[in-house]
């Protein structure tokens, strides 16, 4: 869960990621499909698809584009919140400080079902780790895994914006 409701004021909810899991996490989906990806001679091809700590700059690059994109899909229920988005920040979550944090908050109508914001902040991580996986593929040239990955980030987006989000947007069509 990377989801907070906090008191404010005003009321609002955190959806947050911080770097080194979701990092941990696209690192190792590109080391395994790097591994299975065989040149000519058979050999596998980590040093050139697979994401390492060496790439972790261009990493930091993705992760705050994937994070501006899903906030544009949420920017509406933004209202009344100043400086709704977060880039490798220390926030504050129940009181706990959250490092390296990437996010950003929207205004907590009070009418959300708890369920729809688990199944919400699955819908965004999806995107996110789409999102980097589509730009790390387009950035070291394997036109197949980004053709494959941008295919996925577009599928996630419109999952996010047709099903996952639409519970939340309730009290705005009211």
């Amino acid at each position: 869960m990377a989801f907070a409701k906090e008191t404010g004021p005003p009321a609002y909810i955190a959806f947050y990621y911080q770097k080194t899991p979701v990092f941990e996490n696209i690192s190792l989906r590109t080391m395994y499909r790097a591994r299975n990806l065989k040149d000519d001679k058979g050999e596998s091809q980590i040093d050139d698809y697979a994401m390492s700590a060496d790439e972790l700059d261009a990493f930091e690059i993705f992760i705050k584009q994937a994070i501006y994109d899903a906030f544009d899909i949420v920017m509406k229920m933004t209202t009344s919140l100043t400086d709704p988005v977060f880039i490798d920040e220390t926030i504050t979550i129940a009181a706990a400080p959250v490092t390296n944090a990437y996010g950003f908050n929207i205004f907590d109508e009070e009418a959300y079902n708890e369920n729809n914001l688990y199944t919400t902040d699955d819908g965004i991580r999806k995107y996110i780790d789409a999102h980097i996986m589509t730009n790390w593929y387009d950035l070291v040239g394997h036109n197949d895994e980004y053709t494959k990955w941008l295919a996925r980030r577009d599928d996630a987006r419109m999952e996010l914006i047709t099903r996952k989000l639409f519970q939340l947007r309730k009290p705005l069509l009211s």
